[in-house]
């Protein structure tokens, strides 16, 4: 049947199949009816089949296309996220590796300066001397202050021992305490 059709290329009525077909192709015209109905009903299986995966197909896209559009984005986020890596990773590199003449250049600005504050009052250097004490070693840095004390008193006189008493906060017994 479905020859006569690709053979003529032509379209038909059920009457006219009936009386064609038993002639060129021997078909009985009882069953043409029969057959032209399965023929639809294959070609809706067909249809239905096509129309499922079609749909399918189509939300399949949809989400893809979704998916392109989250992936962009993401994409430029993480281009912005490198380029910010990367400037850490260089202020990293900047704090980690210190510029050795910079650090010798701080180091003796920092020994000027307390050469000249030291030239402008031994009590500052006491009073350095006192910050930057380690803490074990409070004996020594007393005897220290003890024999400023008397310095100051002897050369000073007793004025300048009791101003660095009272800047410092030390009691007036400071030279009896024991440790």
């Amino acid at each position: 049947m479905l020859d006569l059709f690709r053979e003529t290329k032509e379209f038909y009525k059920l009457q006219e199949l009936e009386k064609l077909a038993p002639k060129t192709k021997g078909i009985t015209s009882m069953s043409v009816k029969e057959v032209l109905q399965s023929l639809v009903d294959d070609s809706r299986k067909q249809l239905s089949t096509l129309e499922q995966s079609i749909k399918t197909l189509k939300r399949q896209h949809q989400d893809l296309g979704q998916d392109v559009v989250k992936e962009e984005a993401d994409r430029e986020e993480t281009a912005k996220l490198q380029s910010q890596h990367l400037e850490l990773e260089k202020q990293l590199d900047s704090f980690t590796t210190p510029d050795e003449v910079k650090l010798a250049e701080t180091k003796q600005e920092l020994i000027e300066r307390l050469k000249t504050s030291a030239l402008r009052s031994t009590g500052k250097i006491i009073s350095l001397v006192l910050l930057l004490a380690p803490a074990g070693s409070s004996p020594r840095f007393a005897d220290n202050i003890s024999a400023f004390l008397s310095y100051q008193t002897n050369n000073g006189g007793s004025e300048a021992a009791a101003a660095f008493r009272q800047e410092h906060n030390l009691p007036e017994d400071f030279d009896d305490l024991a440790f």
